[in-house]
Parts: structure tokens; sequence; C-alpha cells
């Protein structure tokens, strides 16, 4: 029995030659930005805030030519910094801005309104630092695991 159980963990690890470079490359994609966009539209002026735990915040304004220099955005009646960069994307066929993005907890109430801004759209993403921990780890753990795997499949096939 003991060596059903050692031949299927040597198999286990030798298939983290594919789940590990899957894994690092999975967990990038779902870090990038724009991320996923709720079904939420919240109008210039109401209150909103972080729908999903740990994950990266993007507010996008609607429409895209808005000027970002006269929207005011506040957390908790603090002003937020707005990105600088223009960024662009299409959401459901409109095009949106983006206002601002970051970590941001469910107790946390944003608001924002001016510039032209006609409709608040918001996207979650999976944070960066978490994200570069996760691939690099599943980035060593692969040849380790599958050397590892290998070692004990050809021990378990000398000893019969």
């Amino acid at each position: 029995m003991t060596r059903k159980v050692a031949l299927l963990l040597a198999i286990a690890c030798m298939t983290f030659i594919i789940i590990g470079p899957f894994a690092a490359w999975m967990t990038y994609k779902l870090a990038q930005p724009p991320g996923t966009f709720t079904n939420q539209v919240i109008s210039p002026g109401e209150t909103f805030f972080q729908t999903k735990a740990a994950k990266t915040l993007a507010v996008w304004g609607t429409p895209a030519n808005l000027d970002i220099q006269a929207v005011q955005c506040k957390l908790d009646d603090e002003l937020v910094m707005l990105e600088k960069e223009r960024t662009i994307t299409d959401i459901k066929g409109a095009k949106a801005v983006l206002l601002f993005d970051g970590d941001y907890t469910v107790f946390d109430r944003i608001s924002c309104e001016g510039g032209g801004l006609e409709q608040i759209h918001l996207s979650n993403r999976f944070p960066m630092d978490k994200a570069r921990k996760i691939i690099i780890t599943s980035l060593v753990a692969t040849p380790l695991l599958v050397g590892f795997g290998i070692f004990l499949f050809r021990r378990i096939r000398l000893a019969r």
C-alpha cells in the first residue's frame, strides 16, 4: 500500500511541470488592468465602496473625454489623488478613462463628481504584490517538485 501512495505522490509532483507555470501565468493575467468590471453603474456624487475584499479597486469614469483635472474624488472627506496618465478602456461599447486605483477596504466610502463625469464604473483585479509572491513561489517550486517526483519515481521503480 505504501508503494502505491508513494507512486501517486511522485506522479502528482511530476504533473507540477504543467501546473506551476500555468498557475504563474493565470495569476499574472488576473493581476493585469483593467480587471473584471462589476455590473454596478454609479452616478456622480453617489457614495460607493469596494465590494470584493483583498482585491485592487479601479475607478473608471465616462465619457472618456472628461476633464480629469476638474473631477474630485473623496475618500471619507479626503481628496483622492487621480491618475496623471490618461488610460482609456472599453466597457460594453463605451469608452471610459481611469480615474484612480488602489487597495481599498469595504469600509472606505468613496464619491466622485465634476469635470463632465456622467457615470462611474468599478473593476477589481488581483493585487500585484500578492501576484508577484505567487508567481515567484510557483516558478521556484516547479523544478523542485518535479525533481523530487522524478527522484521518488525512480526509487520506487528500482526497489521492485
